[in-house]
Order: C-alpha cells, then structure tokens, then sequence
C-alpha cells in the first residue's frame, strides 16, 4: 500500500463510508444484499420533504407539494414492506428518520408512515429512535404523534444561528425560534435532543462561529452537537455563489480554527467528545445510531438515496423519480448501485469506522479477522503516532485531538491504492495548497 505525502486538511463528509460513495458508483450487486445470520441492526429512512431546498443540499427534494408527498409516503410504505419480506424482522438497536424534513408531514402522515415501521418492524426494548426536525416546523400535535411512533430522540437542523450565515444557508431558525421549538419538546416529554451545526458558511468568521457556540452550549445546552464541514457540492446553488464570490467563503485556516473553537467552548462546558464531530452532555446521551454505525452495524435504508450496508455490501437508493417508484412498484429494492466488500476492504472499513468512534482494541481485529492490525499496518501506525495523530496504549488505539480534527488524513492512510490514487488526490490536489500558512506538513511519510 502505497502512502501518501501528508496533505492535512478538515473532514470532508462524503468520506464517511468506506469504501466512499462516489468509488461505489458503476457497480450493482444486488444479489449480495440478502438476509445474514446478523440479528441486530441499525435502520435509517429518508423522506425527500422540504419546506425549500437549502443551499448546499444536492439531493432530490419535493417543496410544499402535499399530493407528491401523499404520493412519496405510499412507495416508501411499500418499499418497508419489502424490506420486511426481504430481511424479515431483525431486532433494531436504533433507528434515524431523515430527509428532506419528517416534521414538514402532518400529525396524520407521521403517525401512518412512522406508525407502520413501528408496528411492523422489531425494535429492542429501549430502542433509540430519532427524527430530524427543522425547528419552527412542527407543534405539540405533532410530537405527540412521534411519540406514539416510538420516536425518543430529537435532532434540530440548527446549522447557525447566525441571521446574515442562515441567509446564505436559505434557512431562517434565529436563537428565538431554536430556543421556543427547544421549549415546545421539552413540553411534550422529549429529553434527549441533537443539534446539528455546520461550519465553513458565506460570511462565516471564527468570530462569528464562536458566538454561535457560546449560545448552544451555554445557553440552548442541547444534550448532544454534532458539526459538519460545509462541502461545496456541484450542483447545488451554493456552488455558484463559490464561483462567483470565493471571497466570502472562509480559508481552510479559518476552518480550521472554527474547529478547534467548536471543541474548546464543548469541553468548558462539559461536553465529551463521543466521536470525530460529536459531543456529549454525558456518555449516556450519545447517539446510539451513529455510535453503532460507526462499530460497523448493518444498517438498513428505505427510502430515495437512502444508503444501507447489509451482507457486505453497501448500497444506494435511486433518488425519487421513475426508476425508484418503477422498482418498489415491481415489489424489488430500489437500488441505484451497490459494492460487494472483500476481506481487506471490511478489514480497512472496521478500521476507519473504528477510529471514527475514537478508539480500536487491536485484539476485536485479531479474533475477527485472524490479522495482527499492528503488523500490517506498521508503517502507518508508527508514522501516525510520531506525528501525534494517535495514542496507543498496550492493546488500544485512540485517536488524538489532533487525529480527530485531521481524520481525513488518518483515515486516507489505510485506503486503497486504487481509491487513493483515483479519486483523493484530486480532493487533495484542488484543496491543500494554503495549508503550508500554519506549518504543515511536518514529517514526511515513510516510503
């Protein structure tokens, strides 16, 4: 395996899956997607409602149209009833309910669409169940129903809180209306709420974000944060305001500073770091979805661009549109692409998604694999340590502050010469250049 010269720079989402998911693209094995032994699994459903479609976003979405999500509810209720017959009813340790928005539904579509994989599938007792909701979006009536479907998580598409960045995010949710939608859950019985922010707007500044931080967490006090880096997809509008105006965008050094600040003002406030971009009020109000994600779990997804992985193979969904009603209709699994893992790839995939979850115990690999990780990954578990991306102690691996907020270039270090060399270099290539301005790179990597 072939390393690479150290380029750092900030986690880009999109890498998330290993393999990612643009490596997955051409290939179909829908055959490998069947029943396994594997009893436990985490369940995601996506549902592509919005109220308008935000800046960044590239996935399909139906605005304000009630008879296409009338429409939309009847295929993803159909495409459960697949899985159902497909993978029968495996016990779920927890559950996402995703978009697009599931608060733009009424109180009556939450309680069918939600109320039947409730009903229909088998959840641990004390299963984790969250639904995203924007806040301003929904109403006592609303979260009742939730309630009803099971669902005892909340995750507010917060983003900022900062007028002139939600400007350029196409989104209005000011301090005041997280503050009264906080409120309106608590009512209803909700203690358990996620914020999700992201950092890298227009017109962001560490300044700014600072601020934005300050008022999460010492004044919202949400129990979990999780932070996203802005990625600039082609295709969506924000990409055109890049073209346009680059300027207005923060450099990588201010990205880079943001970050540091969002895990400084977390850990004054007694917040822990559960994973790469989470934190925790306590470990007790983790995400147990993305915790078990993230220890490699299968994971089933119903609904357009919904991803699974089940059986070693991971998969995509088609987006909403003829082929993804055509395949529900015809009662087959709506699948766009999907990619068969060998025994080096799931090896490298535990990994990664080990390390996502901040510490690998080097004996799991051993008793699942049969492969002393130390030895095959020597020059990369050396080198990472040097340069203190890394802590190890006897048997364990942890990642170090440093690891967590340069977990690209951890992770990259144990890719694939054929996904490194076809696809990171030009990521790296068209976005490393500025980073010589705070001393990297330091040591060169072993050859």
């Amino acid at each position: 395996m072939i390393l690479m010269k150290e380029n750092l720079r900030l986690m880009p989402q999109q890498f998330n899956n290993y393999p990612p998911i643009f490596f997955m693209r051409g290939h179909k094995d829908v055959k490998a997607i069947k029943t396994t032994e594997s009893q436990h699994c985490i369940f995601y459903v996506h549902i592509p409602f919005c109220l308008q479609k935000c800046t960044y976003c590239v996935l399909s979405s139906l605005i304000k149209n009630p008879k296409a999500f009338e429409n939309t509810l009847g295929y993803v209720e159909k495409e459960i009833g697949i899985i159902v017959s497909q993978f029968g009813r495996r016990k779920i340790a927890a559950a996402m309910y995703g978009g697009g928005t599931p608060s733009n539904l009424s109180s009556k579509q939450i309680a069918g669409l939600y109320g039947k994989i409730y009903k229909s599938l088998n959840f641990e007792t004390g299963a984790e169940i969250t639904a995203e909701i924007r806040p301003a979006t929904f109403d006592l009536d609303k979260l009742k129903a939730f309630i009803d479907c099971g669902v005892n998580r909340l995750s507010f598409g917060v983003q900022t809180l900062n007028p002139t960045e939600l400007q350029y995010c196409g989104r209005q949710n000011t301090y005041d209306v997280v503050a009264s939608s906080m409120e309106l859950a608590y009512r209803a019985g909700f203690n358990n709420i996620n914020f999700d922010i992201i950092y890298g707007l227009p017109k962001q500044t560490p300044a700014s974000f600072q601020e934005t931080c300050k008022q999460i967490f010492a004044k919202l006090k949400p129990q979990h944060v999780c932070l996203y880096l802005l990625i600039v997809h082609p295709g969506a509008a924000i990409a055109n305001l890049k073209k346009i105006k680059p300027e207005i965008f923060p450099s990588e050094r201010d990205k880079q500073q943001m970050f540091d600040i969002f895990i400084e003002i977390a850990r004054q406030h007694e917040y822990i770091n559960t994973s790469v971009e989470n934190v925790a009020q306590s470990n007790n109000l983790f995400s147990r979805y993305q915790r078990l994600n993230w220890q490699g779990l299968e994971r089933i997804g119903v609904g357009p661009e919904a991803i699974g992985f089940v059986n070693q193979c991971q998969y995509v969904n088609f987006s909403y549109g003829q082929k993804y009603r055509q395949a529900v209709g015809q009662n087959r699994l709506p699948i766009d692409f999907s990619y068969k893992l060998n025994s080096e790839e799931m090896l490298i995939r535990k990994i990664i998604l080990g390390l996502h979850n901040l510490k690998i115990k080097i004996d799991d690999f051993e008793r699942e694999f049969s492969i002393n990780i130390e030895k095959k990954f020597s020059k990369q578990w050396e080198y990472l340590k040097k340069n203190n991306f890394i802590v190890k102690n006897g048997k364990e691996i942890t990642l170090s502050d440093k690891g967590m907020k340069f977990f690209f270039f951890v992770q990259s270090q144990f890719f694939s010469d054929e996904i490194r060399e076809k696809e990171i270099k030009k990521v790296l290539e068209k976005t490393m250049s500025n980073l010589s301005i705070i001393g990297y790179p330091p040591t060169p990597l072993p050859t």
